[in-house]
């Protein structure tokens, strides 16, 4: 079987300027203050938001406070399969920062929605090269293993502001470079505010229930297979993307 999609992307760029976005609506406000299974917003998440804020009152400025400090606090670990877990519970009583990025980004939401701040991960694919930096595309037409979480905080009039702070931990693991770089320098503040769009998002969900089952998925990123004997294990599949000029 052969299933392809056709779909459009554009990078998606915050302006601190423009403050001229229609305002959500309150109950999906709600759902994304409220805490996950794996990504609490209570406890020790809002004890450590509380701590990296300080006084700061304006939420972009909070929400760039914590995003630093889960740049400068996590580590990124390519060994780990997938995107990780996305048990932001467990690294906080651990005292542990990190993981891949359902872990990093994953972090940064829980903080953000323990302080107050609209805050949610966003579940997709990474579908073409980068300009920033090589390991934050593919290198072939392969995507079978490209899964990739992305975040993004809400703020009345600028609407949902993009961010990864899990990519930035990710280029200095893979590309070997120094956190004090100027070029990392340059690609943490890109990506506060900047998604480049060599990526697709799928879903928003989270503590899921698939029809049939009893038990909830944190979240759901790779495909899910069953036959009659049950849940097909592995990657029996290939995902393949190409650029098409529409």
């Amino acid at each position: 079987m052969q299933l392809t999609t056709l779909v459009t992307t554009a990078d998606r760029h915050f302006d601190i300027t423009k403050r001229t976005v229609a305002p959500e609506r309150e109950d999906i406000l709600r759902r994304n203050l409220q805490a996950s299974q794996l990504l609490p917003n209570d406890g020790l998440a809002f004890q450590l938001g509380e701590r990296i804020i300080g006084r700061i009152k304006d939420p972009v400025a909070q929400a760039k406070a914590i995003y630093d400090w889960v740049v400068d606090n996590t580590t990124y670990d390519p060994s780990l399969p997938g995107c990780g877990v996305g048990d932001v519970r467990r690294q906080l009583i651990q005292g542990q920062y990190g993981g891949r990025s359902a872990d990093i980004n994953g972090l940064f939401v829980a903080i953000c929605r323990a302080i107050g701040i609209p805050a949610r991960c966003v579940y997709g694919l990474r579908t073409g090269s980068s300009r920033l930096f090589r390991n934050l595309g593919l290198s072939s037409d392969d995507a079978t293993r490209a899964q990739h979480v992305r975040a993004e905080f809400y703020v009345p009039g600028y609407g949902w502001i993009p961010v990864d702070p899990s990519d930035v931990r990710r280029t200095i693991a893979l590309e070997g470079i120094s956190d004090r770089d100027s070029k990392l320098l340059s690609l943490k503040k890109i990506l506060f505010g900047v998604w480049e769009m060599n990526w697709i998002a799928f879903n928003l969900g989270t503590d899921i229930v698939l029809p049939g089952k009893n038990t909830r998925m944190p979240f759901l990123l790779l495909p899910y297979l069953e036959s009659s004997s049950g849940e097909i294990t592995g990657t029996p599949y290939t995902i393949r993307t190409r650029q098409v000029e529409v």
